[in-house]
């Protein structure tokens, strides 16, 4: 590129300029520019952040901490757990010893509890068993919930000259209002102060942590009426006065009707 310079005499001066070099002079130029912007911006940032960070706001005034001595030794309260330490220096303010250490002692044996319950749910899979122990409760059935009613239970031997059994026969109602039709299983236990069984055979579960595998049970399924009959051997029943439990359980475990009856010595 030729540059014609013009002096006050109007005598011309010529001399040439390299692009290359006029292109690396100006991306130069422009670099350095560009980074004293940023530096500005930055520099600006700081100052406004330690200023921000200078300024302290007035707290609210604090009530004094009160100190509440306690009779026991320096030994005894560094042998305790830090937890336990930091809730009895919180609640010293409003709890005398003896009410801090029933509250302590309360929650031990809540969390010795829920342990318990813990270990005896760990042979359970996956909660599909949940409802094989509710019988044993005092609250097995919520009432007006059950579909099926045992209605008519009835107890008798079998005829003379066949095997000696007892029978238990009983009905079943659908109560539902609009008569839909409810599956389960049909458990029947005999009891006596020395005996337990069941029926079918094969319902207990000796093997789990469970007394008895509803889906072992004998299947029903009834939108308005059926007739049932559990059997037992006489011979372990013979000169007690036992006791029988009808248990229907739902297709997901849940008991949902028990109804007992007391035999005959």
């Amino acid at each position: 590129m030729t540059v014609i310079l013009l002096r006050g005499n109007g005598s011309p001066r010529t001399f040439r300029l390299s692009l290359p070099a006029l292109q690396r002079s100006l991306t130069a130029l422009g670099f350095l520019f560009a980074f004293s912007i940023v530096a500005a911006i930055s520099l600006l940032l700081l100052n406004l952040f330690r200023t921000a960070s200078n300024i302290q706001l007035p707290l609210p005034p604090t009530a004094a901490p009160v100190a509440v001595s306690t009779p026991e030794t320096p030994a005894a309260t560094d042998a305790k757990p830090a937890f336990w330490k930091s809730l009895t220096d919180s609640a010293s303010g409003s709890q005398d010893e003896g009410e801090l250490r029933k509250e302590l002692a309360g929650l031990r044996e809540d969390i010795a509890k829920l342990a318990a319950q813990a270990d005896g749910r760990k042979d359970i899979q996956g909660g599909q068993l949940s409802g094989l122990l509710q019988f044993f409760g005092p609250r097995n059935v919520e009432e007006g919930i059950s579909p099926i009613a045992v209605k008519n239970i009835r107890l008798s031997n079998s005829p003379a000259g066949s095997t000696k059994e007892v029978y238990v026969d009983f009905e079943l109602h659908n109560i539902d209002p609009e008569q839909k039709l409810a599956r389960g299983y049909i458990l029947v236990l005999a009891k006596t102060p020395g005996y337990l069984s069941v029926y079918p055979e094969n319902a207990f579960s000796p093997s789990q942590n469970i007394l008895l595998d509803y889906t072992k049970g004998e299947t029903f399924g009834v939108s308005r009426f059926r007739e049932a009959r559990a059997r037992f051997p006489a011979a372990p029943l013979e000169g007690t006065k036992p006791r029988f439990q009808v248990l229907l359980f739902s297709s997901d475990g849940k008991v949902i009707a028990n109804m007992h009856v007391e035999g005959q010595r």
